[in-house]
């Protein structure tokens, strides 16, 4: 059996015990990365040579005031600019940012055991997988406490996103299901053979973005009897994923430190231009074209402009 250590000396964090629960279905050395990496920045050498001031180019990432997080896990941000994280480790919580603080304030999750990815709909209610949990948890705006959602015999629950209609969609396991708003149980989504989903993701058309241990961006448009491979190459255990509203998909490469860009009618991939990334993993967009990156072993949360 595969045991991995995190940056803490412990065992790995839950993101990475995704790769211990499927060990059999992948190859086990993608289960773990490699040591944290710095970037270093230098100057002229030459004490006698004359020295001047370069002034640097406005940075395309800000990192956010989620201070004291222990590994990040999940993003989301509403309509108003509000920012949600997901923060694992000795104390799980999940925080929110509102739009123009200084830092963060922490939900009312009350036991919620390993707070994963996290989504939050147009009338401020928060989603999150919890997933040592097997269950998803829904506060609504002003709760004080969250309620379990009708999932039957949900098993290591990952990505969650949901749509304009309330709709909740769930990658858990070897299963990809959608919970309309209201619904008493959730109905399995055509996503036949996926091995380990993790991130997904849905457009304003109903289409769904799944991404997968295998190392693949599966789409399944509204009323598709299965999915298409969107054509992103060399990936290595790919989180998060999320999609505009001109269909552009991003993707968090985890294991290559890296978040890719497709353009609709793309047939290549594009890398943006992060800095110091390592084990990227849940990304969200807002409305103004701003790119949201959990940035786990670094434990920060990046606001990136898209434009």
């Amino acid at each position: 059996m595969l045991v991995c250590t995190d940056k803490r000396g412990g065992k790995a964090s839950r993101w990475r015990g995704v790769w211990a629960a499927l060990a059999v279905l992948i190859v086990a050395t993608t289960a773990c990365g490699g040591p944290r990496t710095n970037t270093t920045a230098t100057g002229s050498s030459n004490p006698q040579s004359h020295s001047t001031t370069a002034t640097p180019a406005a940075s395309p990432q800000e990192v956010l005031p989620f201070r004291s997080l222990d590994q990040p896990g999940g993003v989301a941000v509403d309509n108003s600019g509000a920012v949600y994280v997901t923060s694992g480790g000795d104390n799980p919580q999940v925080l929110k940012l509102t739009a123009g603080a200084n830092g963060p304030s922490k939900l009312p999750f009350g036991d919620v055991r390993t707070p994963n990815y996290v989504a939050v709909d147009g009338a401020g209610a928060v989603y999150v997988s919890d997933y040592n949990g097997n269950r998803v948890l829904k506060l609504a705006a002003g709760a004080s406490s969250p309620i379990t959602l009708p999932f039957n015999k949900l098993s290591l629950p990952s990505g969650v996103a949901v749509d304009a209609e309330g709709s909740l969609y769930v990658a858990a396991y070897d299963r990809v299901l959608k919970l309309p708003s209201g619904a008493g149980s959730a109905t399995e989504l055509p996503f036949p053979d996926i091995h380990g989903p993790l991130g997904i993701a849905v457009d304003g058309t109903g289409a769904v973005y799944v991404t997968s241990v295998a190392n693949r961006v599966l789409k399944l448009p509204a009323g598709a009897a299965e999915p298409v491979d969107l054509p992103f190459t060399g990936l290595l255990n790919p989180y998060g994923v999320a999609v505009d509203g001109a269909g552009t998909v991003y993707v968090a490469d985890s294991s290559h430190n890296r978040v890719l860009k497709l353009a609709p009618g793309a047939n290549a991939q594009t890398e943006l231009p992060f800095s110091g990334l390592n084990r990227p993993r849940s990304i969200a967009l807002d409305t103004t074209g701003h790119l949201y990156v959990v940035d786990e072993l670094n434990d920060r949360v990046l606001k990136f402009s898209t434009g």
